[in-house]
């Protein structure tokens, strides 16, 4: 029998490595799509609402700033755009007008596994993006939930990091290296 793979289907521990191959979870749920469950589309309603009440036109323009900002922030850290061989980030998202409200960094040096030490970092202090292997962390302020006093806090806690990186790098402790291979699937 020929299946439909889908998003939903495949194995969650290997969704984000967008692997050229299917892994299906086990079971049953390895049939499911990439359509959204009905029960976990209820709370959107609650959302609906406060998007009417707001209206849409105030959350793009705030969304709009949000993302400048954290644009503005980024490229006044030291580590951006740093020469080769040093740790730091570019910022791969088109400017704007052509994106949305995520921006996508790219960590380097790449040879030095940088990214999946940064991101571990990031999460321990409680700043929660999205990774894409080999070295791209995902940035997005939420329009209804963040405030610009939060994506200044987004962008210390990423400074934090990146300045742990350069201080310990991958010379850092045995226990942190397990750490950073777990959480990123190696072991």
């Amino acid at each position: 029998m020929h299946r439909l793979d889908g998003w939903w289907g495949n194995d969650p521990s290997s969704r984000f490595e967008m692997s050229p191959t299917f892994r299906p979870t086990p079971g049953a749920k390895s049939f499911q799509h990439s359509c959204t469950p009905v029960f976990s589309s209820i709370p959107l309603l609650a959302t609906l609402e406060l998007i009417d009440k707001i209206g849409f036109p105030n959350m793009v323009a705030k969304g709009r700033q949000l993302t400048d900002t954290l644009e503005s922030l980024l490229k006044a850290s030291k580590f951006h755009d740093r020469p080769d061989g040093q740790v730091g980030f570019q910022i791969i998202t088109p400017a704007a007008p052509w994106r949305g409200s995520q921006l996508s960094l790219s960590f380097t040096p790449l040879s030095q596994g940088v990214m999946p030490r940064v991101f571990t970092r990031m999460l321990k202090r409680g700043l929660v993006g999205d990774e894409r292997q080999p070295n791209v962390i995902r940035l997005t302020p939420a329009v209804l939930y963040n405030t610009f006093e939060e994506v200044g806090q987004a962008v210390k806690i990423l400074e934090e990091a990146l300045e742990e990186e350069e201080r310990e790098g991958s010379s850092g402790s045995e226990a942190q290296r397990d750490i950073v291979a777990r959480d990123s699937g190696q072991l």
